[in-house]
C-alpha cells in the first residue's frame, strides 16, 4: 500500500489529449504549417515529434513513432519551448578535425583523375 502511494506521488499526472490540444492550439497550427513546408524529412520529424508531444503522447510513444530516442524527442521539445521554431533548425556540425595537413597528403597533389598543369611548350 505504501509503495502504491509512493509511485502515485512520483508519477506525473497524465493529461488528457483534448485538454493539451486546447491549451496549445496556436502552437499546433504553427507547427502543422511548418510541417507542410519542411525542407527535409529530418525537419519534418522534429516538427512531428513536438506536435505529438503537444497532443498528449508520451515521449516513449513518440520516440517509437518517429524512430528516435526518448532523449532526442526531449531535446526537440525543450528546444521548441525555449526558442520556438527557430530553435528546431539544425545547426552546423563541423565534425572531427583533420589529422593530416594538406602538405602531408601526397594524394591531393596529384591524382590520375585530376588534370595536370601543362606548360606552354609541349614535347612531342
Amino acid at each position: 500500500m505504501a509503495r502504491d502511494a509512493l509511485v502515485a506521488a512520483v508519477t506525473p499526472p497524465v493529461m488528457v489529449p483534448s485538454a493539451l490540444e486546447n491549451s496549445h492550439k496556436k502552437d499546433l497550427a504553427l507547427l502543422q504549417a511548418a510541417m507542410n513546408h519542411a525542407p527535409s524529412r529530418w525537419m519534418f520529424q522534429r516538427y512531428q515529434a513536438v506536435v505529438l508531444v503537444l497532443k498528449g503522447y508520451q515521449y516513449a510513444e513518440v520516440s517509437e513513432m518517429i524512430g528516435r530516442s526518448m532523449a532526442t524527442v526531449s531535446h526537440y521539445v525543450q528546444a521548441y519551448r525555449l526558442g520556438g521554431l527557430a530553435a528546431l533548425e539544425p545547426r552546423h556540425s563541423p565534425g572531427r578535425p583533420h589529422r593530416l595537413t594538406s602538405k602531408s597528403k601526397p594524394w591531393q597533389r596529384w591524382s590520375p583523375t585530376r588534370p595536370r598543369k601543362t606548360s606552354a611548350f609541349r614535347r612531342k
